[in-house]
């Protein structure tokens, strides 16, 4: 039976945390949380999991900066401890899922593993509240149905998934693309949900005062998020935006693809 692990890291993600650690787990996902010295409740409600799918959690220091490349290398030695056939990178403020209708992730994995892949590639659709309400409350993936197809560049761009002894690594993309093994890449586009705003305040106090690496800054990584105002930050729409029919549907529509997030939208 093919099995697989997402290696999470988080700091402050007590909106997220516990809709994300169920969704993995029902889709037949084990987890190993990395926090990044959580000042709120992420760690309490997360502890909830311990046993139940949460494999462990992990403290990595939190230094003042929000260091994507240590975080990274942090969770790639997570990974190297496990005995997993594949690991999975994510985000708490994501869900992962496999295309087919009724399928698990963890199903999707095994079809594309027996077929000889090592690696799986996702589109990428955010949600956003259109409605003007604040949605932060743990049942929020049950009310956000509008989306957009995020394609800055070309696909494949979130290779999320890999067979864990493939000599593949994502530190040296910032968590994107996968490279130094033999990539056999799954002809099959998997889907990531990203639940990027809950409402304007929630986007506002996730990026306004983040502060970034340096040496990432200078790379031009987190370009599109550095030296926001609130007024940018303030929820809009666009004539591109698609909707689901409830939650769990995998309907989602390729043929409008959005290159910039909404608050970079006129």
């Amino acid at each position: 039976m093919t099995t697989a692990v997402a290696v999470l890291a988080v700091r402050n993600e007590s909106v997220h945390i516990r809709r994300c650690l169920r969704d993995f787990i029902a889709e037949g996902i084990d987890v190993i949380l990395i926090d990044n010295d959580s000042t709120d409740d992420t760690v309490v409600k997360a502890s909830e999991f311990l046993g139940k799918g949460l494999l462990a959690i992990e403290r990595f220091p939190w230094t003042g900066v929000y260091a994507w490349t240590e975080i990274l290398r942090a969770k790639h030695s997570v990974m190297h401890s496990v005995r997993h056939d594949w690991v999975i990178h994510a985000d708490a403020d994501e869900w992962l899922s496999a295309p087919a209708e009724g399928m698990r992730l963890i199903d999707g994995i095994a079809e594309a593993d027996r077929s000889g892949f090592n690696c799986i590639n996702f589109n990428e659709f955010v949600f956003i509240p259109v409605d003007g309400r604040s949605h932060c409350h743990g049942e929020y993936s049950s009310e956000l149905l509008s989306y957009y197809f995020f394609l800055p560049v070309k696909t494949p761009r979130l290779m999320r998934a890999w067979r864990r002894e493939s000599g593949l690594e994502n530190f040296s993309s910032g968590g994107h693309t996968l490279s130094g093994g033999d990539l056999r890449l799954c002809d099959e586009t998997f889907i990531l949900r990203h639940y990027i705003a809950l409402s304007s305040d929630h986007v506002r106090a996730k990026y306004l005062h983040r502060p970034y690496s340096k040496e990432e800054v200078a790379r031009r990584w987190h370009f599109d998020r550095i030296n926001l105002t609130p007024k940018e930050l303030e929820i809009r729409t666009c004539d591109r935006m698609q909707r689901l029919p409830h939650t769990t549907s995998k309907a989602f529509r390729t043929d409008l693809p959005v290159e910039k997030h909404f608050w970079q939208w006129p």
